[in-house]
């Protein structure tokens, strides 16, 4: 029987993972999620991600690949069939087949990422998990004016922390820019590919330097030096939203 090769849409709450990937110790969402395709499939079951995500790092629109030889479950039914194995802070919303030659990493056109800011506020514990709560209030014009410039192709070693496997720290972001949303301010950005923490530098260093050092920005982006004093915005009010692909569009 032909395996076949199928694409799941997930969505978890990342305050209580180590992350996404697999590691020696401590708890992944990759991790609960093989556990559970395996135990449903009788055999291990290994699942390839659009993109990792960070310990405390949220997802709405993740993608994972993975391929099975079971077809007594219909693809409608597996986000029920898995989501009974899965613990409450992660659950599967979608599974389509897909072609056999499909990679949800390396075919991904491009992904997108949204952080939640609650500004001008005392800490609120209701979004405590999912959003950075600031106490000053936030000058939008002036922070779309610096999020403008990152997009296009640049070289974002300076808001980025890089590591041994990065070739180049040059990507191609598609549109960034903050708007309000509710009680929220929300920094979306797409582009084909990200660097690690680079969305959460980008909204540390916006939310900071926005209103009195916006020379500073523009000077990490053309040299790309990092700052010293440069803190990346917390992981908690980062969600990664959506991934686009060719078959999808």
């Amino acid at each position: 029987m032909h395996e076949r090769n199928l694409l799941l849409t997930l969505s978890y709450d990342g305050t209580d993972f180590s992350g996404w990937q697999v590691q020696s110790s401590g708890r992944t969402v990759q991790g609960v999620l093989e556990k559970a395709l395996s135990k449903r499939h009788g055999v291990r079951t290994t699942v390839i991600p659009a993109g990792r995500t960070d310990t405390g790092v949220h997802a709405v629109g993740q993608r994972a690949g993975f391929r099975s030889r079971v077809h007594s479950i219909p693809l409608q039914k597996y986000p029920a069939a898995i989501n009974s194995l899965l613990p409450r802070d992660v659950r599967v919303t979608g599974c389509t087949e897909v072609s056999e030659d499909f990679h949800a990493r390396y075919d991904a056109l491009s992904r997108e990422y949204r952080y939640y800011i609650l500004p001008a506020t005392l800490a609120d514990p209701c979004y405590d998990r999912y959003a950075w709560g600031l106490s000053q209030s936030l000058d939008l014009r002036s922070m779309n004016r610096l999020a403008g410039m990152v997009v296009g192709e640049h070289d974002y070693a300076g808001f980025a922390v890089r590591t041994a496997e990065v070739k180049s720290t040059v990507r191609r972001v598609i549109s960034a820019g903050f708007y309000p949303e509710g009680r929220f301010v929300v920094f979306r950005i797409v582009a084909t590919g990200f660097l690690w923490r680079m969305v959460r530098s980008l909204v540390g260093s916006i939310v900071t330097m926005h209103q009195e050092h916006s020379d500073l920005f523009v000077e990490t982006l053309q040299n790309g030096v990092r700052p010293l004093s440069l803190e990346s915005a917390p992981a908690r009010g980062l969600f990664f939203h959506r991934v686009r692909y060719e078959h999808e569009s």
